[in-house]
């Protein structure tokens, strides 16, 4: 997927790049296809492959079941429905929600940027975790690529894009606010509020007044309160009292901790990456505060998946200097090492990988 998406590059790193023009090329549309078929056509591959498999079944077998009827969002729900309708089998569902959300990836990003956004996207396992928020990966590939829309202030196209995200997947209906955020970043309040949430680690605060905001916006967006459910255990229930921070952690957090530090650098060369960082850094305060909250990082997954954009422009900006260029080796080679021991570890039950072709 690298070698095909190198191939649409431009050797121009001095050109602003959100200036840039996408052109999904027929290299990206084979690309697509790959992945697409590496995803649709796995058996058993993912903690909620079972569970995507039994909701194909239900929603296609029972023809008297009504959108209504349901809590699924409105295109994953047709989506199984028509599939299984035309005799097709589960693989063609995951096959066609990977070539939708994947063809978002690709679009998202100036060429230049796409190889190491791929890279990036798998070495960071939103590869293997897309495999098992298959319905939140699609509505994040489509909110990266309207954050476009952010960047030159298209009100309507952002909140057209936020909307076809939300039907696949209702979270991103958070979104919708972020257009009014302002884009303003500063390095050093970033900084100092990121090392001050690493000190606080995890607090029961943030969880209480995420549930109180929540609570408050369902009141005015109907379709957020199929997400109180997830409150109703408890919050002894909700939280991982037995999370692991090990080796990978403290990865993540000094590479969280060195991309704030040299942001400004990368900024003031390439000034759209700015909303990036800007996202980046509220994400990377919200998961030293919530790490082991799963239903508030599931929402800051929309956050932190800007991690891969930010880290492709630092690589892309070390790399336009000789002198930085060994930084970018280190980084890619200690990126890859992280890479496999996922794989190892078998990162959200991706390994071994194995295929059913029906």
């Amino acid at each position: 997927m690298i070698t095909l998406a190198n191939l649409r590059t431009s050797t121009n790193h001095d050109k602003e790049l959100y200036l840039t023009r996408n052109n999904f090329k027929i290299e990206y549309f084979f690309s697509v296809l790959l992945i697409s078929f590496i995803v649709g056509f796995r058996y058993d591959v993912g903690n909620d492959w079972v569970g995507y498999v039994d909701i194909f079944n239900y929603i296609g077998s029972d023809t008297s079941l009504s959108f209504e009827d349901q809590y699924y969002e409105f295109v994953f729900f047709y989506i199984n429905r028509i599939i299984f309708q035309l005799g097709l089998s589960y693989n063609w569902m995951f096959f066609s929600m990977a070539f939708f959300s994947w063809y978002f990836i690709y679009k998202s990003l100036p060429n230049k940027l796409i190889p190491l956004f791929i890279f990036f996207i798998f070495t960071n396992e939103y590869f293997f975790w897309s495999m098992n928020g298959v319905r939140q990966f699609a509505a994040l590939s489509i909110w990266a690529y309207s954050i476009k829309f952010l960047i030159s202030r298209e009100k309507y196209y952002y909140f057209f894009f936020v909307f076809i995200a939300s039907l696949f997947h209702n979270s991103a209906f958070f979104l919708l606010l972020f257009y009014f955020l302002p884009i303003v970043y500063n390095k050093k309040l970033f900084l100092i509020l990121y090392l001050v949430s690493l000190f606080l680690g995890t607090t029961d605060f943030l969880f209480s007044l995420f549930f109180k905001t929540l609570t408050l916006l369902s009141t005015f967006i109907p379709v957020l309160q199929s997400y109180l459910r997830y409150f109703l255990p408890g919050i002894d229930n909700l939280i991982n009292h037995d999370l692991y921070y090990g080796l990978g952690y403290l990865f993540i957090i000094t590479v969280n901790t060195l991309l704030l530090l040299f942001s400004g650098k990368v900024i003031k060369k390439y000034p759209s990456s700015k909303i990036y960082f800007l996202l980046f850094a509220l994400g990377a305060i919200i998961f030293n505060l919530s790490s082991n909250i799963f239903i508030i990082g599931r929402l800051n997954t929309f956050f932190l998946f800007t991690k891969t954009i930010v880290l492709s422009y630092a690589i892309c900006y070390s790399w336009s200097f000789i002198k930085y260029r060994f930084i970018s080796v280190i980084s890619i080679i200690l990126f890859l090492i992280f890479f496999f021991m996922a794989i190892y570890n078998s990162s959200n039950m991706s390994s071994p990988y194995q295929f059913l072709i029906k």
